[in-house]
């Protein structure tokens, strides 16, 4: 009987195919016996008991793709960021009411890649051949750094600007990276880091981000005390925490 037993490590990794994505799943298994299954920042969650049979495991998984194909449908905006993006000259790139235009050029002598933004235009040099999620990716990080330093000075001023009104607290340093993970962090250092996609969502949103960070300077937690620092320098945060719930997901390079 024990070799009908799947004696499991506690997590594993595969890729399925949910509505024409190649969708991350991430199998995390624990001593509940409870099935559930989630959709994450990266791709979608499945935990399932400890101990499992071959047979019951795969059946599982094909009921998660079917979950999510049934969210996928009842939301089409939740499968947006497990999209690969499509990039192509002629596409305009909005940050901060100033539109960019993509310009993306294929070179068959290149093997690496180059990127430069000439006043308003992004200009990508490509390997061709390239494959359409390494274009992806490649075409996603050049944009997000070039234009992450365009606007580090004014992110700077923001954040000095907010922590002067209302924290007057010492500020290291400011960031912008093409983070994944968050939306923006506070060293204990006093530097304070951005998400890059940040560029693309409202003002008012950015304010929020930059005060939930400037917070932390006073007080390195969630507590009451800090929300209570949170709601004093912007009383409609909630509001903020709103849109990017609804919204952030929907914001790539």
């Amino acid at each position: 009987m024990n070799e009908h037993i799947y004696n499991l490590k506690a997590s594993e990794r595969i890729y399925i195919s949910v509505a024409e994505i190649k969708l991350r799943l991430d199998i995390h298994y624990d001593g509940k016996m409870k099935v559930r299954i989630s959709l994450g920042k990266h791709g979608a969650i499945l935990r399932l008991p400890l101990y499992i049979s071959l047979a019951d495991k795969e059946r599982y998984i094909l009921c998660s793709r079917d979950w999510i194909e049934k969210q996928f449908e009842k939301n089409p905006k939740y499968k947006i960021p497990y999209q690969s993006k499509d990039y192509f000259t002629g596409q305009k790139i909005e940050v901060s009411g100033t539109e960019y235009s993509l310009e993306i050029i294929h070179d068959k002598n290149r093997q690496g890649v180059l990127a430069e933004l000439k006043s308003h235009d992004i200009l990508i040099y490509l390997p061709d051949p390239i494959s359409s999620s390494n274009k992806s990716k490649y075409c996603a990080q050049a944009i997000s750094k070039l234009l992450s330093k365009r606007y580090l000075s004014a992110m700077k001023l923001r954040v000095l600007e907010l922590n002067a009104q209302h924290f007057k607290k010492e500020v290291k340093g400011v960031q912008i990276r093409n983070n994944s993970s968050n939306w923006g962090s506070c060293s204990s250092q006093g530097n304070i880091s951005l998400n890059s996609k940040l560029l693309l969502a409202p003002a008012w949103v950015r304010d929020y981000i930059i005060i939930h960070e400037l917070a932390h300077l006073i007080e390195h937690n969630h507590s009451n005390n800090y929300w209570a620092l949170v709601e004093r320098a912007m009383p409609n945060y909630m509001e903020a925490e709103k849109w990017l719930k609804q919204y952030g997901g929907q914001l790539s390079w």
